[in-house]
């Protein structure tokens, strides 16, 4: 993977409970703007609970994830659906909601972590569609690029940055386009500000605009059976590491 930085010095996203930092020369939409992007996660981290991982991945011991119901509930309902039923004239695609957190202390925020959350992708398929199919399947990326938004604050840095949790973030996957087994995938990394179902929460009515957006990755991917990945499975492969 190469990242590169091209056009110059990104501000680092410590600014959680202050206003959104004012621009200069450069055209900002913050908020309450609403043209402005804010966090799309409905629920907040603290009420959320686990999920368990549908899909094989082998580093599933060191990640939890828990799934926003409101995109559960919106796929199941555009599953049934047809382009008369849908008021996005372009139909909606695919889309996929909730939190990532990293089980071990020492993981945490840093562009190698956030590269690799933006490849972790989850089952598009609802239900409804997944319970029909009767093989798993293997989504090998193709191709990737990642634009970070917002300087990852460094280790030291989130030690004293309230309102950022420091091995939790916000996730939000798009698809449009499923051609014989090829699509395209939107992931958006954000912020979070606690980890999932953390106790003692003070929860602000306004959590989500103070979430930042740190990095969008976009990538080209494969849908092929699942056998491609596994028939190779214990024939001297190394455990999953980040």
């Amino acid at each position: 993977m190469h990242v590169q930085l091209i056009y110059g010095r990104l501000e680092v996203a410590k600014h959680p409970f202050g206003p959104f930092p004012a621009s200069h020369n450069h055209l900002t939409l913050a908020h309450p703007s609403g043209l402005s992007r804010r966090c799309p996660i409905s629920i907040h981290p603290s009420k959320c609970t686990t999920t368990p991982f549908t899909r094989p991945y082998l580093f599933k011991e060191r990640l939890i994830q828990a799934i926003d119901p409101y995109y559960i509930a919106k796929m199941e309902e555009l599953a049934g659906s047809t382009y008369a039923d849908d008021v996005d004239l372009g139909g909606s695609g695919f889309v996929w909601g909730g939190w990532y957190e990293m089980m071990d202390e020492d993981e945490v925020l840093s562009y190698s972590l956030v590269s690799f959350l933006t490849d972790v992708s989850p089952l598009f398929l609802p239900d409804s569609l997944a319970a029909k199919r009767d093989t798993f399947f293997w989504v090998p990326t193709l191709a990737m690029s990642i634009d970070f938004k917002y300087r990852i604050p460094s280790p030291s840095e989130l030690a004293q940055l309230p309102g950022i949790a420091p091995r939790t973030v916000g996730v939000l996957y798009s698809s449009k386009y499923l051609i014989e087994g090829r699509h395209d995938c939107i992931a958006e990394i954000w912020t979070a500000p606690c980890g999932i179902g953390q106790s003692g929460v003070a929860i602000d009515e306004n959590w989500r605009d103070r979430m930042f957006c740190m990095a969008v990755g976009t990538q080209s991917a494969m849908s092929v059976s699942a056998s491609m990945n596994t028939k190779h499975e214990g024939k001297g492969r190394e455990s999953a590491k980040l």
